[in-house]
């Protein structure tokens, strides 16, 4: 499977593992890591574990290009990239406390380009995704004047191969007024898609299971609700799985290990788990319990392993 991961704002994303998050002075972690980062990034990073061929499209800012760049190689990821003049690429920190199993995830703004920029990026984006099995939008868009980037960039790509979207806000809204378009969205961003105002009578999953019918007419959705585990819609109808109880630490990213798996299932590193959503939600917890994006197709299989014999 080719998979063609389109990441318009990544990002340098930088994990602190600290004692506490709280305190007057400063706080020392105990372990850092860089990684070139942002949603896209981090889907293909797990799908090229679980052994796709994944390419990725970023749109990069000039200043920490460079840094961004020397990264990805440095994991074999292959990015195809714009530079943006006179723009940063993102920084995300994330404090991950050990002491009180806290996470907080920081996020720059999605940045301003001119439209020249934006155009580059979005033939760019189409010659790579030429031929794809899939492509995969994921993350944040770039504030573009007079344009609506998620709608522009998803008439640039095509309707040749499936396209997945996450992102989140107004991005969200104009994606999911595309017809046929994929959508992978977290509950909360689901219940503000729909207009949901108050539905904690049900359980977490009962709502993502209703949230993914209401958003699956004449599309796939999948909606995860976190630990609790997900819900798909598909042609061939409604479905739910838990998420297995584990060690969790850092969450963070373990939605893009379920979409990559969602995709990968039945295939290369995943061939022994046919059903799409059950390597979603393996593969999310299995990242959880890594203090950065890691969910290695082995580790995904034992978890399996472990399930099957609960």
């Amino acid at each position: 499977m080719r998979l063609v991961c389109v990441c318009p704002s990544p990002a340098l994303d930088h994990t602190m593992v600290v004692p506490s998050l709280t305190g007057d002075e400063t706080v020392r972690a105990s372990m850092s890591v860089t990684k070139a980062g942002g949603k896209g990034v981090n889907v293909a990073r797990f799908a090229a574990g679980f052994g796709a061929e994944v390419a990725v499209v970023a749109l990069l800012g000039e200043y920490g290009a460079d840094l961004f760049s020397t990264l990805a190689s440095r994991e074999g990821l292959e990015v195809a990239a714009v530079t943006a003049p006179g723009v940063a690429t993102r920084i995300c920190p994330v404090l991950v406390s050990t002491g009180g199993g806290c996470v907080l995830p920081l996020a720059d703004p999605a940045p301003r380009v001119d439209e020249a920029t934006w155009s580059a990026f979005l033939s760019l984006a189409a010659r790579v995704a030429a031929g794809a099995d899939v492509v995969a939008v994921s993350g944040s868009l770039p504030r573009v004047d007079g344009i609506d980037a998620v709608r522009s960039l998803l008439d640039a790509l095509g309707s040749a191969a499936p396209r997945w979207v996450d992102t989140s806000g107004r991005a969200l809204v104009s994606a999911a007024a595309v017809e046929g378009v994929a959508l992978k969205v977290n509950l909360a961003e689901a219940g503000k898609l729909l207009g949901w105002e108050d539905r904690d009578a049900a359980s977490a999953l009962d709502r993502a299971a209703a949230a993914a019918a209401a958003l699956g007419s004449g599309r796939d959705v999948v909606v995860t609700a976190g630990g609790a585990g997900a819900a798909s819609s598909t042609a061939a109808g409604l479905r739910t799985r838990a998420a297995p109880v584990v060690g969790a630490v850092n969450p963070t990213a373990s939605g893009d290990a379920l979409l990559a798996a969602y995709l990968c299932a039945g295939q290369m590193g995943l061939e022994a788990i046919k059903d799409p959503l059950l390597a979603g939600v393996l593969a999310g917890a299995v990242n959880a319990c890594s203090w950065w994006p890691e969910a290695p197709a082995a580790t995904v299989l034992d978890l399996l392993a472990r399930v099957e014999a609960s």
